[in-house]
């Protein structure tokens, strides 16, 4: 069971890879062929980022209420280290940043306490597996306000695109439940950075936040999320940039019966190449 389970996942997340790159795409055609034509690869990286899952989730299903069931706690999901992919580029007079990461984190418990999730029933003593898939991809534009020698100041704006699938299996029981989000998300926010040359290298630190509240989510979003990542380290050569980070993920908001409360959130190394 334990392998069905294995390779339903790795087929939702091929299929979760096809649809961001197809998404990806329709998003650059719409900008233009003349655009594409003026298109230059700005800057390519990546990092190895060590991502801790915790929050909680729960789900309603026929009626019945969920409850909220800790990830840390209750379902013990592992950190998970994976790989970031980020780039930029310029469409013509526009700056597109890409960032994509793919997280997949399982747990197995002995649950102390019945909980009820996605209309069903998960008894005390039971042993149960659990996965949580988490996928992002953002696509930003940025605006600099402020631009001067060492210091840089800007906004963002664009959309992300958030893929969450969490699945409960009961080994005992011979149940499983799940329940899935998928939507795109407008988001705002703003980036900062400062470098400055020490003898033969350049040092520079740089963060960014972005994200929406539900005030201003303008019905597209029934609840918070917010991203951020903040980095620093050295330019050794021209453009081969390599440091350490913090990236969070948080995202609180309710979509067909189900409640996501959940964070991502750890350290990270990157390279990064300029061109």
């Amino acid at each position: 069971m334990t392998s069905t389970r294995t390779l339903k996942s790795s087929k939702r997340r091929w299929i979760r890879r096809g649809g961001q790159l197809l998404g990806a795409l329709c998003l650059v055609s719409s900008i233009g062929c003349n655009a594409l034509s003026d298109s230059k690869l700005l800057s390519f990286g990546v990092e190895y980022w060590d991502a801790e899952p915790g929050g909680a989730l729960a789900s309603s299903e026929f009626g019945v209420v969920g409850d909220q069931i800790d990830v840390d706690s209750t379902l013990s999901i592992d950190d998970e280290k994976v790989w970031v992919y980020h780039a930029s580029a310029t469409l013509g007079p526009t700056l597109i940043q890409a960032t994509w990461l793919d997280l997949s984190s399982s747990g197995l418990s002995t649950l102390s306490n019945s909980v009820i999730f996605s209309g069903q029933n998960f008894a005390a003593g039971n042993t149960v597996a659990s996965e949580l898939d988490t996928t992002v991809l953002q696509l930003h534009t940025e605006t600099g306000l402020y631009n001067w020698n060492i210091v840089r100041f800007g906004f963002l704006a664009g959309i992300d695109q958030l893929q969450i699938d969490a699945t409960l299996n009961d080994q005992d029981a011979l149940i499983t439940a799940d329940q899935s989000f998928d939507g795109w998300i407008p988001v705002i926010g703003v980036t900062a950075g400062v470098n400055f040359p020490l003898w033969i290298i350049e040092v520079f630190a740089e963060g960014k936040v972005s994200g929406i509240i539900e005030e201003l989510a303008l019905d597209t979003l029934d609840g918070d999320y917010l991203s951020s990542t903040i980095k620093g380290g050295v330019n050794l050569d021209d453009g081969f940039k390599l440091g350490i980070g913090y990236r969070s993920l948080e995202a609180e908001f309710e979509e067909g019966g189900a409640d996501f409360d959940f964070d991502l959130g750890g350290g990270f190394l990157f390279v990064e190449v300029e061109f």
